[in-house]
């Protein structure tokens, strides 16, 4: 039998390096398994995900978060349309797919939103407007303008007696 190298295992008939003592185990993570993952994506709504995390290796733990911020998404964007219900309910949908960022998202739906909201609020009076609240103030100014104008003529007609 041939003489194995220095630092190998004499008992294994393969040449397996051995561990050097003292040496750090090897810390990284494992990919998780693929059966796994898919099962957990599917019984927590994010099928569509499965294929991609086992792709990138993903772990558990890895795979846990993505899913949870695709339920977060799909909760911001189901209480997005109660709000407003022209929002595109395959929005969740499509942040998910790009894998968008919470952040981003928040905004984006925020974006849409404020769009989706009446028009803006103008805060003057045009001169072309004929609504209730401009008659009103035109008859206002108008009584305001006869008051003035009495006051004026009853000032002409009796002039204040001077000492």
């Amino acid at each position: 039998m041939p003489k194995k190298p220095q630092g190998y295992r004499n008992d294994s008939p393969l040449l397996v390096p051995r561990a050097k003592p003292g040496a750090p185990a090897d810390t990284t993570p494992k990919a998780a398994d693929p059966a796994e993952v898919a099962d957990y994506c599917v019984k927590n709504g994010a099928a569509m995900m499965a294929a991609d995390l086992i792709r990138e290796g993903a772990t558990m733990d890895e795979v846990r978060e993505a899913v949870g911020v695709a339920a977060k998404i799909r909760g911001m964007v189901a209480d997005a349309r109660r709000l407003s219900p022209e929002i595109d309910p395959k929005l969740a949908e499509q942040f998910i797919a790009a894998r968008t960022d919470l952040e981003d998202v928040r905004k984006a739906i925020f974006d849409q939103l404020i769009a989706a909201q009446s028009p803006e609020i103008r805060n003057c009076i045009t001169a072309d407007s004929d609504n209730a609240e401009t008659r009103t103030q035109r008859g206002f100014d108008k009584a305001i303008r006869a008051v003035n104008a009495r006051i004026d003529a009853s000032s002409i007609s009796s002039p204040e007696k001077t000492p």
